[in-house]
């Protein structure tokens, strides 16, 4: 059986409320990091620096926009569980960061949103 950790989806903003919760967030690896790295820098999509710490060495190389799931150990540090590496060809829409720091914003205001109740 698969289990799901809840996690909230974050900006690098955010990162600092949710220390040692499970958290969601993108970021923009633009420098490739090798096969084998344990840490990962990278840019969040309202563009602030963070450093995503590896549970496990990475299998093959990461560049480009990922999500990160993961728990904050400090304002601009993630100690990662997963990685999810989006998809870059050519036929793809380019990453939107202003849509996806709207979208996080507005989803973390609104936390009753889809209580119907």
């Amino acid at each position: 059986m698969i289990t799901f950790t809840p996690r909230t989806l974050v900006n690098g903003s955010m990162l600092r409320n949710f220390i040692d919760q499970h958290v969601s967030i993108h970021v923009n690896v633009q420098t490739e990091v090798d096969r084998g790295a344990s840490v990962i820098k990278a840019t969040t999509s309202d563009d602030l620096d963070v450093e995503i710490q590896l549970s496990e060495p990475l299998n093959s190389p990461v560049k480009g926009w990922i999500e990160v799931i993961g728990v904050p150990t400090s304002a601009n540090t993630i100690q990662n569980k997963e990685i999810i590496i989006f998809p870059d060809e050519p036929d793809n829409e380019p990453y939107n960061k202003s849509a996806h720091v709207q979208m996080v914003t507005f989803w973390n205001n609104c936390k009753d949103i889809l209580n119907l109740e």
